[in-house]
């Protein structure tokens, strides 16, 4: 089963930098283990292919790191209510 919250990467099992073998190779050992005819569900099996979906398409990937760095950003900057020596 695939969990929520969990970036596309990580629903395949990659490092954000694979190349495209390794996306390729990450898919098809995670697709296996969710696959619903090995035990898995239909759901975590589309969620592992809209992933490698996402990730295989070079514009598709670009979009999806350039708004995950962003959300990322969002979420480490401080607000106005941290002291300051918690930010250093």
């Amino acid at each position: 089963e695939v969990a929520e919250g969990l970036s596309l990467y990580q629903v395949l099992g990659c490092e954000q930098g694979a190349l495209f073998a390794e996306l390729r190779a990450c898919f098809k050992r995670r697709a296996l283990s969710v696959h619903p005819d090995k035990g898995g569900s239909k759901e975590a099996f589309q969620q592992v292919l809209a992933a490698f979906e996402t990730l295989a398409d070079p514009v598709a990937r670009a979009n999806y790191d350039r708004r995950h760095a962003a959300a990322d950003r969002a979420r480490q900057k401080p607000d106005d209510s941290t002291p300051a020596w918690q930010t250093q």
